[in-house]
């Protein structure tokens, strides 16, 4: 039974996965944005000022497609559950259901790869400054390490 209303309510799961993954994209944007770790940015040795006007300029974009993610699933209901929700309209159309649960799934997969981006190049600024730590330690304090 239990797996029967999981069927029922799959695209309202699936929607609150893809909203939990924009707000933990939004928490590593903000923590990446503070230690000055940014994605993506073509010129190697932007200024100050640079990188944080790119982390806004990609802080706004996540939101505006957030926003939009929204509106979609409030207009067809795809949040809700009972008879006023997408799964419930599209309880006959198997095929459309599933090709958005995979909109979705392929939605949730694209926020998940970004999250991987932030925190692979916040670990690359860790063992870099771990590097340079050890580096200079080892130049002025000998063998002490």
């Amino acid at each position: 039974m239990s797996h029967l209303l999981a069927n029922r309510h799959a695209i309202a799961s699936s929607y609150q996965d893809c909203i939990l993954s924009f707000d933990r994209l939004f928490e590593i944007l903000e923590h990446s944005r503070q230690l000055g770790v940014i994605s993506q940015n073509l010129d190697p040795d932007p200024s100050e000022g640079e990188k944080l006007e790119y982390s806004r300029l990609q802080e706004m974009q996540l939101d505006d497609n957030l926003g939009r993610f929204k509106v979609w699933g409030e207009n067809c209901g795809a949040h809700r559950h009972g008879r006023v929700s997408l799964d419930h309209r599209l309880r006959e159309a198997a095929d459309v259901k599933q090709m958005v649960l995979e909109l979705q799934d392929d939605l949730n997969s694209d926020l998940k790869h970004g999250m991987g981006i932030y925190i692979a190049e916040y670990l690359d600024k860790i063992l870099d400054e771990l590097t340079c730590f050890f580096s200079y330690c080892y130049r002025f304090g000998g063998d002490a390490i």
